[in-house]
């Protein structure tokens, strides 16, 4: 007598919805590398957004599908490394941002109390973003310093395609050493806010089209009253320990400045919405905006800090006052 799983036909269709999704999101992938510098700009950070759709409107089953289902097709089609590579930064995280998604609190007689507060949402999407440069760079078993020489050769080629008199025409070989070895420092950085925005985009985007469809399974968070714990403040302040004491701590302590500030942008935005929307202020956010267009050099760094500000002092509701009910996963 031989024993036979099976699962029920709900599940099946998650798992192969999943499967659809993980390879959507290789297509996308495949497009991107295959077309020009334009289009694969616009397609490349938008790759997890099926894996993130299949995950957030078929549950946990549905994203872990997704994910074995992209990761070994892309094992086949490119490299195991590379799919590895691809794991660690989109896959996986998509997984667990479905489980933190769809994670609820209930009481003992089983009424549901509270869904998983949104801020905290956008707060372990930067915790990994911070991690991230760390585990890609330990898969390829060595350091930001292998990417020297490529470097090198890209800022020799702008120099010599640089007008005649321009200040890139003029750089001699210590000055574009000099900044070489910037970038090479600056790189986790680089990499740990770029996933991070494009990843908090992409999450937004997936779950708008899910809550479209019906599908998405807990209210809509008021985004205008999103909140950080006072510890992820002080976890900022350790990252910039970590590059002060350097060693090891360096690349990690970069690379969480650069997640933890995409971060604290973003609540600032949020700050400014909820203050600009409870005093009927709208101008106040087409002005934001526009000094982000025009000066966002200095607009983005006063931003982020106004966010750092509201985690520590709640700066938020002394100027304005919570609404009564917001709904269940806003705070």
């Amino acid at each position: 007598m031989t024993a036979s799983f099976t699962l029920p036909n709900n599940s099946w269709r998650r798992l192969l919805i999943g499967a659809g999704g993980g390879l959507a999101s290789v297509a996308m992938f495949y497009s991107a590398a295959r077309g020009g510098v334009g289009f694969s700009m616009l397609l490349l950070p938008l790759v997890p957004l099926p894996l993130m759709i299949a995950g957030f409107g078929w549950g946990l089953l549905a994203a872990i599908a997704a994910a074995v289902t992209s990761t070994i097709a892309l094992a086949f089609a490119v490299a195991p490394s590379f799919a590895a590579g691809y794991a660690c930064s989109l896959a996986l995280p998509v997984i667990g941002l479905t489980h933190l998604l769809m994670l609820a609190r209930y009481n003992p007689d089983g009424t549901l109390v509270d869904w998983f507060p949104a801020g905290r949402i956008l707060m372990a999407i930067a915790l990994y973003g911070a991690a991230l440069p760390v585990l890609m760079i330990a898969l390829e078993g060595g350091s930001y310093a292998l990417m020297a020489p490529e470097f090198t050769r890209f800022f020799n080629q702008l120099a010599a395609q640089a007008p005649i008199g321009s200040s890139w025409r003029t750089m001699d070989a210590a000055q574009i050493q000099s900044l070489v070895d910037l970038w090479v420092k600056l790189m986790p950085g680089v990499i740990a806010s770029y996933w991070t925005i494009f990843f908090a985009i992409n999450a937004y985007l997936a779950a708008r089209i899910v809550r479209i469809s019906g599908r998405f399974v807990r209210p809509w968070p008021n985004l205008h009253w999103l909140t950080f714990p006072p510890l992820f403040a002080l976890a900022f302040l350790a990252a910039i320990g970590g590059v002060a004491i350097g060693g090891s701590l360096r690349e990690l302590g970069i690379g969480a400045i650069g997640a933890f500030s995409v971060a604290f942008l973003l609540q600032g935005l949020s700050v400014i919405h909820a203050i600009a929307k409870q005093r009927a202020a709208t101008w106040l956010i087409s002005a934001v905006y526009a000094a982000i267009i025009v000066g966002g050099a200095l607009a983005m760094p006063l931003i982020t800090v106004l966010g750092l500000a509201e985690t520590v002092t709640r700066l938020r509701s002394r100027i304005v006052p919570i609404p009564p009910a917001l709904p269940l996963g806003s705070i």
